[in-house]
């Protein structure tokens, strides 16, 4: 049956909701299986601890590149994922050189997959607009291709609302159909552990490429960036806003995977919620440590407007963030435990 895209429409912000998640919460409704955002995002992976690319320019998109943990997500939902295969160079200048070679390529693939009836997604590669226009969408937001234009254009809904949005840079894509859930949600659950713990460790594999730095190396790096004056030397007097955008994958990650774990307490024992509650415990500390610098104040302005800029008092600040590290290694250590107390029948 065709992929009917008439209702297709993703909305969101990418720092402060997920949006590998948001996309794969659509790609499932187009499929006919409603998701809740929730649990897509917490068996992703993405709420336990930030990823960062060390090679971006601007603070405000170096926590953009997480991915998720499509085999988990694929698995706990009824998901099937087979990645479009095509030749991305690594090497930036190679691929500036190549970029219309490719994308004619992926043009060509990505129409055969849509013929077939599968919908595609995208890690990213949307055509710049400027953010006045009412087209803005970040080049690293996913996505769900929607057609392929006879110029080989391709076109596609991310967290704009537009169905329409032109690809401008390859990326990453899969075509995505739908199987039969093959774990239970207490084997999820477990699995997911796994990964937070593997994603605050950094030895988890990345889906978008060898360069990033996750979980306790990121949260380093966020703290030796607050040593810098400016903080984004990218964005001089406004690296206000690009700490902002900093924290709060971290704080609404927080805020998830604490709200999904008390969600599912009634599926456990006493005993497995009272290892579940600990982990709980870390994340309710790093939401509430992280919130008045991840939420506009009552009077209009942030908080990060009056520490960023000046040294001593970003000096300061990475007091916080160390704090904020401490919790995230010690619900690692608590993720082992539960893990090993929780029965899985």
């Amino acid at each position: 049956m065709a992929i009917d895209y008439t209702n297709l429409e993703i909305e969101g912000w990418g720092h402060t909701k997920d949006s590998f998640s948001l996309v794969i919460q659509a790609a499932a409704r187009l499929l006919g299986i409603k998701l809740d955002y929730r649990t897509v995002y917490a068996m992703s992976s993405n709420c336990f601890a930030p990823v960062l690319n060390p090679e971006e320019s601007c603070t405000a998109w170096w926590n953009m590149v997480a991915g998720g943990a499509l085999e988990l997500v694929g698995a706990r939902f009824g998901l099937s994922f087979n990645k479009l295969d095509i030749d991305i160079p690594v090497d930036a200048k190679e691929l500036e050189g190549r970029q219309s070679e490719i994308l004619a390529e992926t043009a060509k693939k990505v129409r055969q997959t849509l013929d077939n009836d599968e919908v595609v997604i995208t890690a990213g590669g949307w055509k710049f607009f400027p953010p006045d226009s009412g087209k803005f969408a970040p080049w690293c937001f996913w996505g769900i291709i929607t057609s392929v234009e006879p110029d080989g254009t391709i076109l596609g809904a991310t967290l704009n609302k537009k169905k329409n949005h032109p690809i401008e840079w390859p990326y990453p894509m899969w075509a995505v159909f739908k199987t039969e859930p093959a774990i239970t949600e207490r084997e999820a659950d477990i699995r997911m552990l796994r990964r937070g713990i593997a994603r605050i460790y950094g030895t988890e594999e990345p889906l978008l490429g060898e360069k990033h730095v996750s979980g306790l190396g990121a949260m380093d790096m966020w703290i030796k960036q607050l040593d810098r004056i400016p903080y984004c030397p990218a964005c001089g007097e406004r690296s206000w806003s690009c700490a902002v955008s900093t924290v709060q994958p971290v704080y609404f990650g927080a805020k998830n995977i604490t709200d999904y774990l008390e969600a599912r307490e009634d599926d456990y024992s006493a005993s497995e919620q009272a290892l579940l509650e600990t982990i709980t415990k870390h994340y309710k500390k790093i939401a509430s440590t992280l919130e008045p610098y991840a939420i506009k104040q009552d009077d209009g302005h942030w908080l990060y407007e009056d520490i960023v800029g000046d040294a001593a008092k970003q000096k300061e600040h990475t007091e916080v963030i160390t704090q904020v590290r401490n919790e995230m290694a010690a619900a690692a250590e608590d993720m082992e435990k539960a893990i090993k107390g929780i029965k899985n029948p």
